[in-house]
């Protein structure tokens, strides 16, 4: 309990020290746990995505430091085309209903960055 001797103001910054403080308790399990290496042998995307919904409200408490930008300068390479079976596109309607479907995303989403600089979608 904070004395009432205590000027409200810093009142104030201890009851938000405090609520902080509780935050970081309540997923400090997880905090610790991610922190190793087991953790990480066996991710999968669910624990990923709980783990970020957990922790990203305490994601502003990090301190932030300046860091020296790194810059890479590399460029992809295509290897030789490998052609495998899809053996869920055997008839010719299912390819041509994947066909369609893809068009239509591709065309409701080309505007994205992603697929903006794909060029056009051939038609």
């Amino acid at each position: 309990m904070v004395s009432d001797a205590v000027a409200p103001a810093e009142r104030s910054k201890i009851a938000l020290f405090s609520d902080l403080l509780d935050r970081v308790r309540e997923q400090l399990v997880l905090i610790q746990a991610v922190a190793g290496e087991e953790w990480w042998a066996d991710v999968t995307v669910p624990m990923l995505e709980t783990a970020r919904k957990l922790l990203r409200g305490l994601i502003k408490l990090i301190e932030k430091i300046q860091r020296k930008s790194v810059y890479t300068d590399f460029e992809d390479e295509m290897g030789a085309e490998t052609a495998f079976p899809l053996p869920e596109f055997n008839s010719l309607a299912d390819r041509t209903r994947f066909t369609e479907k893809a068009r239509q995303f591709l065309k409701a989403n080309e505007n994205h960055i992603t697929i903006a600089d794909c060029g056009s979608i051939s038609r």
